[in-house]
């Protein structure tokens, strides 16, 4: 492996599990006569401008049906395989998700309900404070607020040989056959959702990406 031991931090809410599609859901079941948006149709964060206004959505879906929603909002297809593969390489797995309160406990709960494996697990807006090496996200505010937080690194790769060679003092020394081969920390992928097409970074489309990357170590 040319890196080993990375920090991987996932995002959980539209990373992981599917939380406007519960929204939209329950949304329309308890309001069946009002104005509801089709998944595709929200473009950005502020939720309100697709759902009717006479019920804010934020309230309903983080305060009046929190448990609801948070604790039985489908998993994404292949995460919990994800991060198997991914731990399993020898890489610490994070998640970090922007939830606090009853969302925090209604996170754990769900956690547990789909028996996730993590090594560590951060409740935060600032994602950049679980000092991640590779980010998936879904909210381009988060991925920007890293990057303004971050300091980048260069991180050579795992020499694959040592090749031999003799220095001016006539002394037996070795270099790495990939000595110029590395990468540059963290490294950011924004998880493709409607309303984070203003991305200008590394995008993965679904689970299944997120495998090959490691695979083949192509970050």
């Amino acid at each position: 492996m040319k890196y080993p031991n990375l920090r991987v931090v996932f995002d959980l809410d539209d990373v992981g599990r599917l939380f406007m599609h519960k929204t939209i859901e329950v949304y329309h079941r308890v309001h069946p006569n009002f104005k509801y948006p089709k998944f595709e149709d929200v473009i950005n964060f502020d939720m309100n401008n697709f759902f009717d206004e006479r019920a804010d959505v934020r309230e309903f879906a983080f305060e009046l049906k929190v448990e609801e929603i948070f604790e039985e909002a489908p998993i994404e297809e292949g995460f919990k395989e994800t991060l198997d593969f991914v731990k399993s390489l020898g890489h610490t797995v994070i998640i970090a998700t922007h939830n606090d309160g009853q969302r925090a406990l209604s996170t754990l709960k769900w956690l547990a309900k789909h028996e996730i494996q993590f090594d560590e697990l951060y409740f935060t807006g600032d994602k950049y404070k679980a000092k991640g090496d590779i980010y998936f996200d879904d909210a381009v505010h988060n991925l920007n607020n890293i990057l303004d937080n971050t300091e980048f690194e260069r991180r050579p790769a795992t020499p694959e040989k040592l090749i031999p060679y003799t220095d001016y003092n006539g002394k037996p020394q070795t270099y790495p056959s990939n000595y110029d081969e590395h990468i540059i920390l963290p490294i950011l992928y924004a998880y493709d959702k409607p309303w984070n097409q203003n991305w200008t970074g590394r995008w993965v489309y679904n689970m299944q990406d997120i495998q090959r990357i490691f695979r083949e170590e192509s970050f």
